[in-house]
């Protein structure tokens, strides 16, 4: 689109080429001239690209919208071009067992020319966007400027900004500069941010930061400090979350579900009146939900064989037992006379008033326990 609006006002300096009269199919008559012509299928080309560039902010919107509704918190990686965005977040998406959604990433300028998202999975209910944007540039030819700035319509709606910076670059304050104008002029100056000084291999020296802001300093090509930015982001994004212990109806499974699903669980236990549920949760989820707070009570533990088996801390999706039966009236030696030598195949083993809550791993010996109670 640039390049068009750049070519159209100066067609009329090509000579006489330019200047014969246009005849046969596509033109207007044997009167048009052939600049005429040229200058009406630009023109009808640059129209057809605005349009198709409304389309795609039409499109990122409704993106943004899905993102909203799955309530992901997203981190945004801004900086000025070839400081490394785009191999940030390969060694990102590597260091978290995702290598089949890596991006293209070369040592050039304006390698990345469109914004590209990646879901990160630090651990159970600690997931984000992550966004790989544009590289800024200064000086940008004015025709340039609002194509520009329309791919990093992300960047207003990121909770966390990765200001990248290439430490081996001497002017790189200068750099630094340019970003944070052109994050001032999309509105999003006040968002928290983390300086991410890449590159560090290659540089001569530790950059000073006089940002303000949180420092890492990495290298993304040799991993160096990684896991550092990892836990920065993590405790950026996640920090503010609140440690609770929440008992849910049964009839409530939804938000059951639900909040293994978002939260940090690190313990959960079948009650008579409900799930209960111990972890971290968002700021949001808990507020909506501390009606099912409960406090100073304690999950009980047994130990079978010397072994700590009660309150199992669970941290991938859907890892919960096979099968679950719950026992009223029976003491766990008498369960174990009925089970004889399959207590092995128990998991885990929670006590609850007046019954017992056994979770097996074998289907067969929950059904045998079942049909010898029956």
């Amino acid at each position: 689109l640039a390049q068009l609006q750049y070519r159209l006002p100066r067609l009329t300096g090509f000579g006489k080429a330019l200047s014969r009269l246009g005849g046969g199919i596509g033109t207007r008559g044997p009167g048009e001239k052939k600049l005429e012509t040229d200058r009406r299928h630009i023109a009808r080309r640059i129209d057809d690209i605005k349009a198709e560039l409304r389309k795609a902010g039409l499109n990122r919107q409704i993106q943004r919208a899905g993102r909203d509704k799955s309530r992901l918190p997203v981190a945004a990686l801004v900086g000025y071009t070839n400081s490394g965005k785009s191999a940030i977040m390969n060694s990102l998406l590597s260091m978290t067992e995702r290598d089949d959604k890596l991006v293209k990433s070369e040592d050039m300028l304006f390698a990345t020319l469109d914004t590209k998202h990646r879901k990160i999975a630090v651990e159970q209910g600690c997931e984000f966007i992550l966004i790989d944007t544009v590289g800024f540039v200064s000086k940008l030819p004015h025709g340039l400027v609002e194509a520009f700035k329309s791919t990093l319509e992300e960047v207003k709606d990121a909770d966390l900004l990765i200001h990248t910076v290439d430490s081996s670059y001497e002017n790189r304050d200068f750099q630094i500069e340019v970003t944070n104008k052109v994050i001032d002029e999309l509105g999003a100056g006040g968002k928290r941010k983390i300086m991410a000084y890449n590159k560090m291999d290659l540089a001569d020296e530790r950059p000073l930061d006089v940002s303000g802001h949180e420092a890492v300093y990495i290298s993304a090509r040799t991993g160096e400090n990684m896991d550092h930015l990892l836990s920065a982001i993590k405790e950026a994004l996640f920090g503010d979350r609140k440690h609770a212990r929440l008992r849910i109806p049964y009839d409530k499974g939804a938000v059951t579900s639900y909040l293994c699903e978002n939260g940090e669980i690190t313990a959960i236990e079948y009650q008579p009146e409900g799930t209960m549920l111990e972890g971290s949760f968002d700021p949001g989820d808990y507020q909506k939900y501390r009606k099912f707070e409960i406090n100073g009570e304690e999950m009980r533990v047994i130990s079978l064989d010397g072994h700590r088996i009660s309150i199992r801390k669970i941290h991938l999706k859907n890892s919960y037992p096979a099968k679950k039966v719950v026992v009223p009236g029976k003491t766990l030696n008498e369960i174990s006379k009925i089970l004889s030598g399959e207590m092995d195949d128990v998991v885990s083993i929670f006590f609850t008033n007046n019954h017992i809550l056994f979770e097996f791993e074998n289907t067969t010996v929950a059904s045998k326990l079942i049909s010898t109670l029956l």
